[in-house]
């Protein structure tokens, strides 16, 4: 089973992506940097394949389906940062991460 998960620069996509490699699956970690981000502690995530992928663009999320052709999505990518989510500067980003990038 070939599995891409989103936001692997979080926490909860980092860990997913271990646990895919623990259980012996294929996992492909995106985000929305051009390069992993995420910690690198010397676990599985950090060496398992990563593409480029902006869940707000549905082209690029459109693009990294078509080619990567997952039999699963492990949506994880999200905001949240609450605090900063309430600013009004941060909301329209906000939607179109947690609302449409979801959608």
């Amino acid at each position: 089973m070939k599995a891409l998960v989103t936001g692997v620069a979080g926490q909860l996509g980092h860990d997913v992506m271990n646990e895919l490699a623990r259980r012996g699956y294929e996992g492909i970690g995106s985000d929305i940097k051009e390069t992993y981000s995420g910690i690198q502690d010397g676990t599985a995530v950090v060496s398992m394949p990563y593409v480029q992928m902006d869940i707000t663009d549905e082209d690029s999320v459109r693009k990294v389906l078509t080619d990567a052709a997952p039999d699963v999505v492990v949506h994880c990518a999200a905001w949240t940062a609450v605090d900063l989510a309430e600013d009004e500067d941060k909301k329209e980003i906000v939607y179109a991460v947690n609302a449409t990038g979801t959608k």
